[in-house]
Parts: C-alpha cells; sequence; structure tokens
C-alpha cells in the first residue's frame, strides 16, 4: 500500500464528532419545527457485530458459499452467521489478509499483505498458504476470480499482477514502475480490471498477461474496483473523496461525494436488481450508495470512528461492511434506506442500542428553505453526534 493510504487505513483516526452540517437539510427541520411543514426524513438501520478476537481489525468481507459471511483479519479468517454467531480459524503465519472471495474450489481465498502469500480456507477451517513463486516483499493485496478459472491478486510494492490456480502455481505480470496496484475485478469484456493508486490509473490484463493502462485524475488514487449492474467498472477515488464509472471502452465519469474528506474505500454493486451500488466512506465514518445515474445518498454509523472498509452483499439481501477501527462487521438493512434522488444525509441523536436508526436525508423542501440553513447548521454543530 502507498505510504499516503496506509496512513490514512490502518491507523485510529479522531474524526469531529458531527458530520459536516448540511445546510438544506437543516434548514428543511428549523421550518419543519417552527411552521410545521413536513421534511423529507429517511432513517437506516445499521446493526454492529463485534469480532471475537481484540484488535483482529476485520478488512475484506464476502458472501461465502456455506452461506455465511466471511471476513479476513490480521491473523486469521472469521465467518460469521447473518445471525452474527462468529468463527475464526487461525493457521501459523498469517499476516494481514485483505478481500476475500470464493474460489472455484469452494474455498475462500484471501492475499497476505505482510506474510507475503495466498491464503486458501476450506469452508470447514482448513487453512493452506502459498508463497512458491511470489516475488519477495511483493504485498499482495486484493482478490478476484478470473475468467479461466484461476485467482487474481495484485503485488502492490513490486508493480505486478499475479495470478494463482487452485493447485498454488502463481505466475506473475509485471506493470509500469510505480503503480502500486491495489484491487481487482473480473470484468464483462473478458479481461480483468485494476487499480493503480501509485499512478492514478485504472489498468486491463487479459488472461494471456496483455496489459492496457487508462489515466485517471492526477491525485485521484483509485482504491477499490468491482463491476456495476451495468457492466461498467466502477471504483473509489480515495484522495478526491470521488465515486468513478468507467466503460470497458475507457469512457471516464466521477461524481464527487457530498461529504468531503471521506476518504471512499469499498465499493460493491447492491442486492440483485437494483440499479445502485453501496460503498464505504472510511474517513467520514459513513456508508454511502450511488444510482447509476449518480445520485448519492450516505448514511452515518453508530460507532464513531469506526473506520469501515470492505463492503459486501450478504445472503440476507442486505448489505454488509468491515469496520477495521471498530473491530466489528456490520449489516445495513437496505429495507430502511432510501436509493433514490436525495443526494446528502446527516446523522441525528438515537436512543442507544447495538441496533440503530441513521441518517437524516435531504429533499426539495429542503432546497426552498436553504436560506435557513447556516444559521441553524452553525447551532447544530455545537451538539454531540449519537450516530
Amino acid at each position: 500500500m502507498p505510504a499516503r493510504l496506509h496512513a490514512s487505513l490502518n491507523r485510529i483516526n479522531r474524526f469531529d464528532p458531527w458530520i459536516p452540517a448540511r445546510p438544506a437539510v437543516h434548514a428543511c427541520l428549523a421550518m419543519a419545527l417552527l411552521l410545521g411543514c413536513s421534511a423529507s426524513v429517511q432513517a437506516v438501520t445499521i446493526t454492529e457485530f463485534p469480532v471475537t478476537t481484540a484488535a483482529a481489525a476485520p478488512s475484506g468481507v464476502t458472501t461465502g458459499p456455506d452461506g455465511n459471511l466471511w471476513f479476513g483479519e490480521a491473523t486469521q479468517f472469521g465467518t460469521m452467521t447473518t445471525a452474527g454467531a462468529i468463527t475464526e480459524y487461525a493457521s501459523a503465519g498469517i499476516s494481514r489478509l485483505g478481500e476475500v472471495v470464493t474460489g472455484p474450489d469452494g474455498n475462500l481465498w484471501s492475499a497476505e499483505k505482510l506474510g507475503n502469500a495466498i491464503a486458501s480456507c476450506t469452508p470447514l477451517g482448513v487453512i493452506t498458504r502459498y508463497t512458491a513463486g511470489m516475488t519477495a516483499g511483493a504485498q499482495p493485496r486484493g482478490m478476484a476470480v478470473g475468467p479461466d478459472g484461476n485467482l487474481w491478486f495484485c503485488e502492490s510494492a513490486v508493480a505486478k499482477i499475479g495470478m494463482i490456480t487452485t493447485a498454488g502455481t502463481i505466475t506473475e505480470f509485471p506493470l509500469t514502475a510505480g503503480s502500486l496496484p491495489d484491487s481487482i475485478v473480473a470484468a464483462p469484456d473478458g479481461a480483468l480490471w485494476f487499480t493503480e493508486s501509485g499512478r492514478d490509473h485504472i489498468g486491463r490484463i487479459t488472461t494471456a498477461g496483455v496489459v492496457t493502462e487508462i489515466a485517471t485524475n492526477g491525485g485521484s488514487q483509485p482504491f477499490k474496483i468491482t463491476v456495476g449492474p451495468d457492466g461498467a467498472l466502477w471504483f473509489t477515488e480515495l484522495n478526491l473523496g470521488r465515486i468513478a464509472r468507467m466503460t470497458t471502452a475507457g469512457a471516464y465519469t466521477e461524481y464527487t461525494i457530498p461529504t468531503g474528506g471521506s476518504q471512499p474505500a469499498g465499493i460493491v454493486s447492491g442486492p440483485a436488481g437494483s440499479a445502485a451500488l453501496w460503498f464505504t466512506e472510511f474517513a467520514s465514518n459513513q456508508i454511502g450508495v450511488i444510482t447509476t445515474a449518480g445520485a448519492i445518498t450516505e448514511y452515518a454509523i453508530p460507532t464513531a470512528a469506526s473506520g469501515p472498509l470492505d463492503i459486501c452483499v450478504g445472503p440476507d439481501g442486505n448489505v454488509w461492511f468491515s469496520e477495521q477501527n471498530g473491530n466489528a462487521l456490520a449489516r445495513l438493512d437496505v429495507s430502511t434506506a432510501g436509493t433514490g434522488s436525495i443526494a446528502q444525509t446527516v446523522g441525528y441523536p438515537v436512543p442507544s442500542g447495538s441496533s440503530k436508526k441513521c441518517g437524516l436525508s435531504s429533499g426539495s423542501t429542503g432546497l426552498v428553505l436553504a436560506a435557513l440553513g447556516f444559521a441553524w447548521a452553525r447551532f447544530s454543530r455545537r451538539r454531540d453526534r449519537a450516530c
């Protein structure tokens, strides 16, 4: 991981206790209270499940072949039922697992950033680690199943893309020096696409190893990548605070996240039939959703500075994400979330408990009453946030 990313994603951050004020939202609330007008309010239910091992720092999370959630930890694999029952599997030498995927063999696969290995875990918890054929100090990360039935990953520190068969044979393909590849995904065009956070590029590699690189905006730091419901590549731009879309033909569009300095990290297509993608905001401690038309909604996470990192759609059809600093997995109930034209949300106080409704969204009423927003926003910033 690049030094500028490492500092952001591996420290326990201290954030302002209130999300930056949204004048239109506060104006709508103020007028609703004073004049009785209706405010457009939406809430989302987020439930958090602490990981058993202290300081496990959960990172990658995915739905496994057994219908449970599987996730990577600092030194072991973890699995959790949708009811919250957690089991962990350790193996000597594992060091900092990242994204987790289900391989064509039905096992869970993940790259060890610090262990310089690829790890495979059966649904019963039997772990095998592979190191032969990988460049020393490669710092592997990211993981995807390729159209050839092999596992593909990034070697961040040595500017290579790696491929491993389910039998453990590793092959490496060189990239442009300094590219710092981070995340990879199989695309509808039969190739694999990946982010280059060091050079601000998106890369494409065929299963034969032919590489193409496409520039993004300077300083964008493309981070995690996925395929959207529209068949395009969608990725987070950590440094610019944007969600970006790129077609397989290379057409590139960016959408700015309303909250400044959000540091978007993980991203995933929503539940089946949804024309939206969900993403984590590591620094602003929120979960965001963006429609394929570019409308963004954000929801606050109950635990402050939780460090939301990876995200997936669970076996129950809800959105699940890892809280690296909060040492937990969390579920966002999509039935309580809006994914329409509302563009901004702000947290508001709720009663204590592990399951909370968070998020207040601006609607058309707020736009009409925006003139009242500044004074109300200044008052609101003095309050402590409960979500």
